[in-house]
């Protein structure tokens, strides 16, 4: 049996891809086709749950997690002054 590995996705604002009028969630697929080529299968998870779950509950269904990269997390949290390639932190 193929490992199940849980990769979280991401909002993506309506018009930031070209002819996407809705707002989206998304998982860039190199990410995807890189677990798929390692023989696991995928599992894209919503960015925020309906309804609040406890992470520990609903990630012991999972065999691994990838945190996909992105300009999302304020470097502040850790420490770390914020430099100009950071984005899409509030």
């Amino acid at each position: 049996m193929r490992p199940l590995i849980a990769v979280p996705a991401y909002p993506i604002r309506a018009g930031r891809v070209d002819g996407w009028v809705h707002p989206s969630i998304g998982v860039p697929a190199p990410y995807l086709e890189a677990l798929q080529r390692a023989g696991a299968q995928e599992a894209v998870l919503m960015p925020v749950p309906r309804d609040p779950v406890d992470a520990k509950e609903l990630l012991a269904r999972f065999d691994g997690l990838l945190l996909i990269g992105g300009g999302d997390l304020d470097p502040a949290r850790y420490g770390q002054a914020r430099r100009q390639q950071v984005y899409g932190v509030a």
